[in-house]
């Protein structure tokens, strides 16, 4: 049996980077992926990783549940 694993939402990540004050690209620059990668993830186009995840959690002190 599959257990629910709950993912991360895209709006989290923009409601943190407008929280910050950060950009797309300064945000991608701290998380060390690009700037398409974040725009993809707002727009629905492309989950959250787990290794993202984790480094978006320890880069702001969060949990993304």
């Amino acid at each position: 049996m599959k257990e629910n694993i709950k993912k991360p939402k895209r709006h989290q990540l923009v409601s943190l980077r407008f929280d910050f004050g950060l950009s797309q690209s300064e945000l991608a620059e701290m998380l060390g992926v690009s700037q398409m990668t974040i725009s993809r993830i707002e727009q629905g186009k492309k989950e959250i990783e787990w290794e993202l995840r984790r480094k978006i959690e320890d880069s702001f002190g969060i949990d993304m549940d």
